[in-house]
């Protein structure tokens, strides 16, 4: 059980990540710029901040309750 926690922890928080470098990829994806591209200043945006608390408090929670399992 702990280490489907674990797992589960782990894909909640990454999951969002990866979701909002996919959705910055595909608005980026029609810029003819070649300065265009990934930067850590997207993921301080309030949409990011917005989409990632849930999946985050799951992931929080999930990690929780796997280390207070014995």
């Amino acid at each position: 059980m702990k280490k489907f926690l674990y797992v589960v922890a782990a894909i909640t928080f990454f999951a969002p990540i990866l979701v909002w470098l996919y959705i910055i990829a595909l608005a980026k994806a029609f810029s003819n710029s070649s300065s265009s591209g990934f930067n850590p200043l997207d993921f301080l945006s309030m949409e990011f901040l917005t989409l990632a608390v849930v999946p985050w408090l799951i992931s929080f929670a999930c990690f929780y309750a796997a280390r207070k399992k014995k």
